[in-house]
C-alpha cells in the first residue's frame, strides 16, 4: 500500500506542538473558534488579548478578516482552514509549510490544529457557556 500522500514521520521533540502552540496560537485558533462555541471564542479572545493582539486585530480575526495577518501567521491559518474546511490542504499550502516549518513542524501544527478542534467538539457537546465579558469590545 502507498503511504499517504503527505506523510511526515512522527515528531522527534518532547512536546511537538511546543514551538508552534508558542508562536500561533492565533493564527490556528481563529478558524478553529470560528466553529466553536461561546467559551472557546472567549477562551481565545482573552489569549489573543494577554499576547498583546490590538482590539481592532481581534474583531477582524473574529470577522474572519485575516488582513491583520503576515508571513507564517498568514501561512498558518491558510493551512489550517483549508484543512477544516476542505478536510485536505492544498499542495501549494502544503510546500510552503513544509518550507515554512519542516516536516516536523508540519506534523506539530496538524496536531495543535488536531487538539484545538476536539476541544471545540467537548466543549460544543456540552454547551460550556463563556464567563459574561464583553468580547467585542
Amino acid at each position: 500500500m502507498a503511504p499517504p500522500h503527505h506523510s511526515p514521520r512522527r515528531s522527534t521533540t518532547s512536546n511537538p506542538t511546543d514551538h508552534i502552540a508558542q508562536e500561533l496560537p492565533c493564527a490556528v485558533q481563529q478558524p478553529t473558534a470560528a466553529s466553536s462555541g461561546r467559551y472557546e471564542t472567549y477562551a481565545h479572545v482573552v489569549f489573543a488579548r494577554s499576547a498583546g493582539l490590538s482590539e481592532t486585530t481581534i474583531r477582524s480575526l473574529l470577522a474572519g478578516n485575516t488582513d491583520a495577518l503576515e508571513d507564517v501567521h498568514e501561512l498558518t491559518h491558510r493551512f489550517t482552514t483549508e484543512l477544516l474546511t476542505a478536510h485536505r490542504v492544498s499542495d501549494a499550502t502544503y510546500d510552503q509549510a513544509l518550507h515554512a516549518f519542516g516536516r516536523d513542524g508540519v506534523l506539530d501544527l496538524v496536531h495543535l490544529v488536531a487538539m484545538y478542534v476536539e476541544q471545540a467538539v467537548m466543549l460544543n457537546a456540552f454547551d460550556t457557556p463563556a464567563p459574561r465579558v464583553d468580547l467585542q469590545t
